[in-house]
């Protein structure tokens, strides 16, 4: 394996442990373990408990070092207590998750297809390489892979490749039909517990300018969006997000499925966790709830192809 917690340095003056996870030797994640204590993390509404300030390292969320004795009253106050072994495994999972495509092999798209052999022998000769090459699977996969989307359903994802390749598309073309046939899958990672799916939408008025954006884009090969405009609606998103966080309702960003991919880069530096769903994405099944909606009207949005 690829990524491993390395290197613990002991802090004999404040009891603390520092530990690093890597990918191919260099660090992704650092964070900091306390032994001796157990991590509280509050659920809200509980008083305050006495505890070292510190950040849960997998999700980023404030938490506390507290004495062990101290377990029963954090629990009774709402608060949600971890061992710290609990607290390192949990962000090694989350680390390997947050980049499982970078951890795909070709090995690993080999022993897939060996694996899919042994029950469907016909779908892997009829496809791989001819009708769908190594490399194609490998890119789709690690596609889906960046965005949390389990690859567990290969013979689905065989299936549409075979349908699609050759129709005049790229990968982020065929990657997207995936994810239209994933359908299922893919509603079913964002249900919360009361059963809906929590979504922010774009204004009608916005929608259309990232819908121009996004044909401009795909046509000149690079992101055609006025800066300016770019960074309203970032500054807009951020607002609306915050709000949906505090209501305790983690979001989806659903748009269109033709511009899906092209919001999805545009956010993702500032709201990598932010999954991005496109209309054809949603089972008709699924019970969806409005969360907010991204209104940049008013905003400068000039923005032209590229020659």
């Amino acid at each position: 394996m690829l990524v491993h917690p390395i290197r613990v340095r002991d802090n004999l003056q404040l009891g603390a442990h520092e530990y690093v996870i890597k990918l191919k030797g260099v660090a992704l994640a650092r964070a900091e373990l306390r032994p001796d204590r157990l991590l509280a993390m509050s659920t809200g509404g509980g008083e305050p408990i006495e505890g070292l300030p510190t950040v849960e390292p997998a999700f980023q969320l404030p938490a506390l070092w507290i004495d062990p004795a101290r377990k029963t009253v954090a629990e009774m106050e709402g608060y949600t207590v971890v061992e710290p072994t609990a607290v390192l495994a949990t962000h090694l999972s989350e680390t390997i998750r947050a980049h499982a495509d970078e951890l795909l092999t070709r090995q690993d798209i080999k022993d897939m297809c060996e694996s899919v052999r042994e029950f469907a022998p016909a779908l892997i000769e009829d496809l791989i390489p001819d009708k769908v090459p190594v490399n194609t699977l490998h890119n789709v996969l690690r596609g889906l892979l960046h965005e949390r989307i389990p690859v567990k359903d290969i013979v689905t994802i065989l299936e549409t490749l075979a349908n699609h390749v050759g129709t005049g598309g790229g990968v982020d073309h065929l990657l997207e039909k995936v994810r239209e046939a994933l359908r299922r899958t893919i509603s079913s990672l964002y249900v919360e517990p009361d059963g809906q799916v929590y979504v922010v939408s774009l204004h009608p008025e916005t929608e259309a300018v990232m819908a121009q954006a996004a044909g401009d884009s795909e046509r000149a090969g690079a992101v055609v969006l006025d800066p300016l405009f770019a960074q309203t609606f970032l500054e807009k998103l951020e607002k609306t997000l915050q709000a949906v966080y505090s209501r305790g309702k983690p979001p989806v960003l659903l748009v269109p499925t033709p511009m899906r991919l092209f919001l999805k880069r545009l956010i993702e530096p500032t709201f990598p966790a932010l999954p991005v769903m496109g209309y054809t994405e949603v089972t008709p099944n699924t019970s969806i709830q409005s969360a907010g909606i991204v209104s940049t009207q008013g905003a400068h949005h000039v923005h032209a192809a590229k020659a």
